[in-house]
């Protein structure tokens, strides 16, 4: 397959690696200077006593973020800002007639999936998912070939992906991966298209780093909410919180703020009550695995005017309380009854704290029979989160974590549902089957790309959606002796690959 002008990917993802944004040490908009911002990561128990920044001991993770931020320490955010506007201007004025570029793979071995959604207007559904260092792919045939539609913006990771439900060729794309892992990129704010993903406007929130979630009012759908997650690495910044646009992403509004070191990393609506929820997370990563995931201000926001004020639903009517036990919090709801679930990580070990349900919309909560869920996140609770409810039937709930689980009956029993696919779950969509009511079509997004089963249970077997170039490479080398098959490298969750004679 050949493309011709497909340079991008790559390009940007090479730009992105370098340049790595940090505007702590920025002294034109540095809220902490290094020695203070050492002082409240060991207030808040992230660094050692005894430790600073400079002296805390190097891990692998320390090295790779070093060498994306070389030759500077950390680099103020304009850097990359000017980095991806000069990539674009390079890419508008070069003369390409001549140049003919071929893929050469893998296309078979996908990569991690962020999130994904379903435009069903048409006569059979298109299919948008968004990938964590590839961009946005979208698939006109149930997933059998995929085509990517986000090369042009200049940046590949992407951290949620949601369409106006009634114009389907207006589709929301938050930029910049926000499961807080060590290989997370950041982004450049919110896009919008308006003709299917032929062009792309950015519409604002350029401070944002890395979007959580997009929800668009199915109802009223000039309201669109944001969960901003704010600067993983390094900064505490005051753009974290929950926003929403009530005019199509022209203006938008901080609604919900808690603290500089707090997320938003999930939200949920009812939109015929107008009721919203928000998850919001304390989390800082300083470089490399100084972290903190978790902490006193994480908990679970509630809001019956569509998002004008909030009330902490964490500590009331049966949800657990705001502690500092408490890590990242997930939450789904279905749009046709009163049902929620959430799920909450266990700041103690990463796995799972509960999966609580409320049928009043959040007013009173029970924790569902989950004990067979233990050990589903295996200590990396905090890179998941996701939990989803079917449309229509809120007896059927799908927790994604290393492992996939699903209960067909509200939460009292539990299934495990991941039989041959790849591990470490991040996004799911579940269609329902006009043909057969009651059924619903099942995509789910992993580190292995996109599955498909006809129906949720166990009487139709997982199938790999691949034909999507998005692995996510570290390093690649081209055998010399032998430079148009001997292809090498190392990727981001699918291991070592070859390409070339012998396999």
């Amino acid at each position: 397959m050949k493309y011709a002008i497909h340079i991008i990917c790559v390009f940007c993802l090479f730009l992105i690696a370098v340049i790595w944004v940090d505007s702590s040490n920025n002294p034109n908009n540095a809220k902490y200077s290094s020695q203070e911002l050492t002082k409240k990561l060991k207030d808040d128990g992230i660094l050692p006593r005894g430790k600073n920044l400079n002296n805390y001991n190097q891990r692998p993770s320390d090295w790779f973020y070093r060498q994306r931020a070389y030759p500077y320490d950390d680099i103020p955010r304009e850097k990359q800002q000017l980095a991806l506007r000069k990539a674009t201007e390079i890419r508008k004025s070069r003369n390409r007639s001549g140049e003919i570029w071929e893929l050469v793979g893998p296309s078979n071995i996908p990569g991690r999936i962020t999130d994904m959604v379903i435009d069903t207007s048409g006569p059979g559904p298109i299919i948008y998912v968004a990938s964590a260092a590839g961009g946005v792919f979208k698939s006109a045939d149930w997933g059998a070939n995929w085509i990517p539609i986000f090369d042009d913006v200049g940046v590949q990771s992407i951290g949620s992906i949601a369409l106006n439900p009634q114009n389907t060729q207006v589709i929301y794309v938050g930029t910049g991966e926000a499961n807080s892992a060590a290989d997370t990129y950041e982004g450049n704010g919110l896009y919008k298209s308006t003709d299917g993903g032929v062009t792309w406007a950015n519409v604002g929130l350029p401070n944002s780093y890395h979007i959580g979630r997009i929800v668009v009012d199915p109802l009223r759908p000039d309201t669109v909410y944001a969960a901003v997650g704010g600067k993983h690495f390094g900064a505490l910044n005051s753009e974290r919180g929950l926003y929403r646009s009530i005019d199509a992403g022209v203006t938008w509004e901080q609604k919900l703020y808690i603290s500089d070191s707090t997320s938003c990393i999930d939200l949920a609506l009812h939109p015929s009550t107008g009721t919203v929820f928000a998850c919001m997370w304390e989390k800082v990563r300083y470089k490399g695995d100084h972290v903190r995931l978790g902490g006193i201000t994480s908990g679970l926001y509630r809001s019956t005017d569509f998002g004008d004020t909030w009330s902490l639903a964490s500590g009331v009517g049966g949800y657990p309380s705001k502690a500092p036990d408490i890590s990242r919090i997930g939450v789904t709801v279905d749009p046709y009854s009163n049902t929620v679930y959430s799920s909450i990580i266990d700041r103690d070990n990463y796995d799972l704290y509960g999966v609580y349900k409320s049928t009043d919309l959040g007013l009173t909560w029970t924790q569902t029979n989950d004990a067979a869920l233990d050990g589903m996140f295996g200590g990396f609770g905090w890179y998941f989160g996701q939990i989803r409810v079917a449309p229509g039937n809120p007896d059927i709930v799908y927790v994604l974590g290393v492992r996939m689980y699903f209960s067909p009956d509200g939460g009292s029993t539990w299934f495990q549902d991941d039989d041959g696919i790849h591990v470490d779950h991040h996004a799911m969509a579940l269609l329902p089957n006009s043909s057969s009511p009651g059924s619903y079509y099942v995509y789910d997004g992993c580190d292995g790309g996109v599955n498909f089963k006809e129906d949720y249970g166990f009487t139709f077997p997982w199938s790999n959606l691949a034909n999507m170039p998005n692995t996510q490479f570290y390093a690649i080398h081209i055998d010399e002796s032998n430079p148009y098959a001997g292809y090498y490298g190392g990727t981001q969750d699918n291991g070592s690959m070859r390409l070339g004679a012998g396999g």
